[in-house]
């Protein structure tokens, strides 16, 4: 009967559907173009680049973007088009920039560019009211220079990139992005006081740059950094006290500088005014371990994992995660032991596994090991061995349209593998129902460089980890852009099983 009644409204809407259609198409027809012919040009040589792109001419397809920008700077596809150029050449500095460009003119940017989440949190973060900020018009005009002081940073033609800075200053007062790539030149000329200064004026304007020179370590080639941004940072505490994303720069400065009681205090006093991160309290699990109080770094875990109940998703390939980066190596002991020490299984085989592995520790392999063993102890001996596409795809995608169509339907031939996972675990919850969501971020040559857990609504670990563990062994398409990120969310109960 429930049958029937489903068929009855779907067919309903088919009928609906079909006689609007023709109503729609011509309403679609109708609308005219408003774009300048600037914009169209623009649009023809977006087109143009992302074919070259795709055929894997870069120096071609990076001219067509520039040329797109110049006839509409507000073109922001463009500026993702030249970031994903540069970082597949490994030019960071660039790709940076690009990226920067990019999220200052998308809209709704926060949906599709995990990677400058930093940058927009530290941005809003300093001023909740609303950063100082341009036009549009203005800003793009900015972006655009931009990205031809870029083309000319490129080329080696540094003095030229200065005069491109200044003129780009107007359109994006106290950014921080000018005085960061500034900075990062004259760093490269061998000018290390005036670097210096360059960045420590981008901290004071978006405290997202502090975080960029303690993840490359600049503090080797400038030797009293690291004093120079705690000064930066320690006054803009003074004036927004509830700043979180500086008060976590100022206690890793801490904590790198083996300031622990100094790291500890900051951490109190953020904790204070804003609500917790796991970052902040585990610098100050850290400090306390180092002074010898186990009790408060107990503490400290328990209050971070109440916050970020899974790690699985702090270790990606564009970034080193807070352990390797922002920390250096800091917590190394701490997170090897203690923190691995509260996660349960397979949790923490797998965080341990992936840890290790971006240390290049040789003891990654044996976490590894130990994360498959655990599940196959878990499950039925064949519960790995039915994944439809495990070997590399013979059709390569043309475009990015074709790439992602591909990788949906590997997902959904995967799906009914997906599913069994659930059969042996449903009668151990007390709802059968939920949702894992699973973030997949795939290596250049289509394999799975890592895949976290994002939603876990089902409270079974066993469940979440033994998606992980059959998305590991998939192969996907080579991935067109330099990195391709995609969620996967799989649903669990009655109401998901095939037939119902």
């Amino acid at each position: 009967m429930r049958s029937s009644r489903v068929w009855w409204v779907l067919g309903v809407l088919v009928l609906v559907t079909l006689a609007c259609a023709p109503k729609r198409l011509k309403n679609l027809a109708q609308k005219p173009d408003d774009r300048d012919e600037a914009q169209l040009r623009a649009g023809r040589h977006l087109k143009n680049a992302q074919t070259l792109f795709d055929r894997g001419d870069g120096g071609g397809a990076q001219q067509e973007f520039l040329a797109a920008l110049r006839e509409d700077p507000m073109l922001y596809k463009a500026h993702m088009g030249l970031a994903d150029i540069y970082e597949l050449e490994g030019d960071k500095l660039a790709t940076l920039v690009e990226n920067v460009a990019h999220t200052e003119l998308a809209p709704k940017v926060r949906h599709y560019l995990d990677r400058m989440f930093p940058y927009v949190f530290a941005k809003f973060s300093r001023n909740p009211a609303g950063p100082e900020e341009s036009g549009d018009k203005k800003r793009s005009q900015a972006m655009l220079v931009l990205s031809e002081a870029v083309d000319l940073y490129r080329q080696g033609k540094l003095e030229a990139v200065f005069s491109k800075l200044e003129q780009a200053k107007a359109g994006l007062p106290r950014a921080g992005l000018i005085e960061y790539f500034a900075g990062s030149i004259k760093l490269r000329q061998g000018k290390q006081s005036q670097a210096a200064r360059d960045f420590e004026q981008a901290v004071f304007y978006n405290p997202y740059f502090a975080r960029r020179l303690l993840i490359d370590a600049v503090e080797k080639q400038i030797p009293d950094l690291l004093m120079r941004l705690q000064k930066v940072l320690e006054n803009d505490l003074k004036k927004h006290p509830a700043d979180m994303d500086s008060a976590i720069l100022l206690s890793a400065i801490h904590l790198r500088r083996k300031k622990f009681k100094e790291a500890i205090e900051v951490a109190r006093t953020a904790l204070g005014w804003s609500s917790p991160r796991w970052e902040i309290l585990l610098i100050k699990a850290a400090a306390h371990q180092k002074l010898g109080q186990a009790a408060l770094q107990d503490q400290a875990l328990s209050d971070m994992f109440q916050v970020r109940g899974d790690l699985s998703m702090l270790f990606n390939t564009y970034e080193p995660s807070f352990f390797q980066g922002i920390l250096a190596g800091e917590v190394d002991e701490l997170a090897g032991q203690s923190l691995s020490a509260v996660q349960k299984e397979p949790a923490r085989s797998y965080f341990l596994w992936r840890f290790y592995a971006e240390k290049k520790d040789a003891r990654a392999q044996k976490s590894k090991q130990a994360f498959l063993d655990n599940l196959q102890k878990t499950y039925p001996p064949d519960q790995f061995s039915d994944l439809p596409s495990t070997s590399e795809p013979e059709v390569k995608p043309n475009g990015l349209l074709e790439f992602m169509g591909a990788v949906q339907e590997q997902v959904n031939e995967a799906m009914p593998a997906f599913q069994r996972c659930d059969r042996s675990r449903r009668s151990k919850r007390g709802n059968p129902s939920g949702r894992v969501t699973l973030r997949v971020l795939l290596s250049r040559d289509g394999s799975v460089a890592q895949a976290g857990v994002e939603e876990n609504s089902t409270g079974d670990d066993y469940l979440a980890y033994c998606l992980i563990r059959k998305l590991i062994d998939m192969r996907f398409p080579e991935p067109l852009r330099a990195t391709e990120s995609f969620k996967i969310p799989v649903l669990f109960g009655p109401e998901a099983d095939s037939g119902s």
